[in-house]
């Protein structure tokens, strides 16, 4: 929560500066009226300047001096109750020096009282004992009252209860029984603070929408805050985002025969090869793949993926030609939108790309570095989508965490590409010669670690 004073004092008012002179006259030179700064922002938050607010009964006073150079002026504060019958509470005098300059008087210990309102003032002096006139009265009040905690409460995301699915956004409700409430402060995980406004009245409340970036246990700190800076104790609410629901296709590519490759996974995806891809080799000795001796493809009867939403696409390939593009896999929309995993000839490396729009540049992601495509070599290859984050990601060899490489871009829209899903071949044409095996296409983001440990087997 609140790390570092500094937080206060960048949020600190705008503070009263009053600086004139006494009028000119015959003889001796006048001493200038000193001007007054705001109390600093370790004292204050919202009302750093007459009438200050502050939340310590000992605040420094700040003053400038001015005159000719080489002058000395001293100053001279004097603190009052506030009020008719106002009386002296504190006096303090600092010596001439050479000016200008700013001085700082602190308050002694005892002198001021929590709840308490007083008024001060200020004089200039030089070192023949003349005066200037007194600073304006300057209003101060000692709030040393910390706020209630805050209750937090949320429909979508009750506390210490699963709540809504990732991706949902919630809302947030703050509420603290402390009517000077200024502000809350707050953050999700322990990440950098939000301030937000408080309120109503009688009871503070503010109401903030956040979509949890991840699944599983969360928790949202918040204190409130009063206009001379206090703050509440943490109230730390931990509440459970919801996994996504377990929608995937896996096509093991371990048939024999005939031209169905089943989908084991949750979505009944099976795919029709044609053209010049068959059965045959895979990535596990004794196993299955699909070959491409010439090009074909290995199709859907629709689309299987949602491009919209977060989403994961994994393959194990063997590349036999890499002298153009070659495609992994799409899933492409009647318009020209879709997604890709392939080989881009132009800048020899793995690429995940998207079109969000008909006849749009793509947005893609290529890892270029220390694992080049190599033809007759086995890569696994992944790539994501995180609709949170809007990143997208290429993963070869499992990616950072298994010593592979990945590389991320930003996407700024989603497209919606309802075609069929497709091994070996884009819309455009770019088909795949080489073997492809075990096939995953996830409705999630994947984990960079559970990417590495599919890279691994």
């Amino acid at each position: 929560m609140i790390r570092s004073r500094h937080v206060l004092t960048a949020l600190c008012g705008v503070g009263l500066s009053v600086a004139a002179a006494l009028p000119a006259a015959a003889g001796p030179v006048p001493v200038a009226l000193p001007s007054v700064r705001p109390f600093s922002g370790y004292e204050c938050y919202l009302a750093c300047a007459s009438p200050a607010q502050l939340r310590t009964t000992t605040p420094t006073v700040l003053l400038g001096l001015t005159g000719p150079a080489g002058r000395e002026l001293g100053a001279q504060i004097e603190v009052r109750t506030a009020g008719k019958k106002s009386t002296t509470v504190v006096t303090g005098d600092l010596a001439p020096l050479p000016v200008p300059r700013e001085v700082d008087w602190r308050v002694p210990e005892s002198a001021l009282t929590g709840g308490a309102t007083y008024q001060w003032r200020a004089r200039a002096y030089d070192a023949q004992g003349r005066h200037s006139g007194w600073t304006p009265w300057q209003l101060l009040t000692v709030d040393t009252d910390r706020p209630q905690p805050v209750s937090v409460w949320s429909e979508q995301y009750p506390e210490r209860q699963w709540g809504a699915v990732l991706g949902t956004p919630g809302e947030f409700t703050f509420t603290t029984a402390s009517a000077d409430t200024a502000a809350f402060f707050w953050d999700l995980d322990y990440g950098s603070n939000t301030v937000t406004p408080a309120g109503g009245t009688g009871e503070r409340t503010a109401t903030v929408q956040l979509t949890p970036p991840k699944d599983g246990v969360r928790v949202v700190n918040v204190q409130a805050i009063d206009p001379a800076g206090n703050v509440s104790d943490t109230t730390r609410y931990q509440f459970w985002v919801s996994p996504p629901p377990l929608r995937y296709a896996y096509w093991r590519l371990d048939e024999t025969g005939g031209s169905t490759a089943a989908d084991s996974g949750t979505m009944s995806a099976d795919a029709t090869l044609s053209g010049g891809a068959a059965f045959g080799t895979g990535y596990v000795d004794g196993s299955g793949g699909v070959v491409f001796g010439a090009p074909g493809a290995v199709t859907t009867a629709g689309p299987v993926l949602d491009p919209a939403g977060s989403f994961t696409v994994q393959a194990w390939v063997n590349p036999a030609s890499l002298d153009g593009n070659r495609t992994v896999l799409s899933q492409e929309g009647a318009d020209g939108t879709g997604f890709k995993l392939y080989y881009d000839a132009g800048v020899g490396a793995w690429c995940f790309g998207v079109v969000d729009e008909a006849g749009g540049a793509p947005t893609t992601a290529c890892a270029s570095g220390a694992m080049p495509p190599t033809v007759g070599e086995w890569r696994e290859l992944a790539a994501s989508y995180d609709a949170i984050t809007a990143q997208l990601t290429v993963y070869v060899g499992g990616g950072w965490d298994c010593g592979g490489e990945q590389s991320t871009v930003t996407r700024t829209t989603a497209t919606a590409a309802t075609g069929p899903f497709t091994l070996g071949r884009a819309a455009g044409g770019e088909s795949w010669l080489g073997m492809i095996d075990d096939v995953y296409a996830r409705q999630r983001t994947l984990s960079s670690a559970s990417i590495c440990q599919h890279a691994l087997q």
